[in-house]
This record gives structure tokens, sequence and C-alpha cells, in this order.
């Protein structure tokens, strides 16, 4: 049985190459998380479970790969994307399976949703891949591994991906409110359970000059 092949064989990334990957897988990542929440926005649509859970599983890979940019590329860092990125394929491939099999569906889609959960699949997958192949070739000495100065390429994606999960937070907290979430919310609950204002409180306001 041959031997097992030495690391130091592999190609290994420099650190600026490796920041710059990193960078970018988190900048793709924020594009999707932003087509996802526009496309909502434009159909006046209110996202799945399974769709917030894909959301939160993108974010989860950010995660990781934030941790590379601020204290260098590490295994661990690595497998916290990956495993995001395997929870997001199951939850992708269960939104498939609810579209192919008759039996699993609770909701009528429209054509073109089960062509981009399969889409979110391939998307998944890739991901996983791609952390995988990262963590063979992604190893920085020690000396590298430390808290380090963000480039300007690193500073805006890590703005964008904390201005995106903020902007999915709370549109989550609107559509689900302090209780855990229906698995087909049919309408913003947080919106719906806003009390209505006291009757001398209204009342005030309306002779209140404005």
């Amino acid at each position: 049985m041959p031997p097992d092949l030495p690391l130091e064989i592999l190609p290994r990334l420099s650190l600026k190459v490796s920041r710059r990957v990193n960078a970018g897988g988190i900048l793709v990542l924020g594009l999707v998380l932003a087509l996802t929440t526009v496309d909502q926005m434009h159909r006046h649509d209110v996202a799945c479970t399974l769709c917030i859970m894909q959301r939160i599983t993108f974010i989860g890979i950010a995660v990781g790969l934030s941790l590379n940019l601020r204290f260098g590329a590490r295994v661990s860092h690595y497998v916290i994307a990956i495993l995001s990125a395997v929870a997001g394929a199951m939850i992708a491939a269960r939104q498939v399976l609810m579209q192919i099999t008759p039996d699993l569906r609770t909701h009528s889609t429209p054509p073109f949703e089960p062509v981009a959960y399969s889409w979110a699949v391939t998307l998944f997958a890739s991901l996983i891949a791609g952390g995988a192949l990262l963590m063979l070739i992604d190893r920085q000495p020690a000396i590298f591994r430390r808290r380090r100065r963000l480039s300007l390429s690193g500073i805006a994606a890590l703005f964008v991906i904390c201005v995106l999960t903020l902007v999915n937070g709370l549109s989550t907290l609107v559509e689900c409110g302090a209780g855990s979430c229906p698995e087909e919310p049919p309408t913003f609950r947080l919106l719906h359970e806003v009390p209505a204002l006291p009757p001398w409180l209204d009342h005030l306001a309306m002779v209140l000059p404005h």
C-alpha cells in the first residue's frame, strides 16, 4: 500500500492570495444574500422557514471565511464554513424533495422556485468542495496566524456581510416575531401583533397639530 503523500508537495497559497480568496468568497455570499432579499421584496413575498435557515447557513459560511481574514487561515475556520455548507445543502435538498414528492409538498410554488432550490443545492455542494480544497492548500505558517490589519477588500467584504446579516436578522424578527416561525409564514407576524393605541392616546394624536 503506497504511503500517504506529504502535504508539503501540495501547492500553498500565499498570504495575499489567501486573503483575496476569502474576501472574494464573502462578497459572493453577500451577493447571494442580497439577491434573495431583493427578490423577496420585489415579489412582496414572505420567506419560508427553510429559506431563512439557508440564509443562516450562508452567514455561517461567511463567519468561517471572516475568521480567516482576521486571524489567518486555519483548518478550524474552514471546518465552520464546510459544516455550515453541509447544513445548507441538506436544507436545500429537503426543499427539492418537497417539490418532486407531492406527499411532502405543503404549498404551491411558482414554476421557477424548484429550479432555484436545485441551484441552491449545487451552490452548497460547490462551497463544500471549494472549502475542502482550500483546507488542503491554504496552510499559512504559524507566524501569519495572528490578528492582522484588514485590507480595503477585506473591510468591504466584512462590512457587506455584516449589513446583510443585520437586514436578514431584522426581517426574520418582523416575519416570525419573538416565538417560533411557522413552516410557511402567511404574513409578517410582528406587524400584526403590534397592539392598537389606547383610545385616549389615539384621540391625542388626532388633535395635536401636525
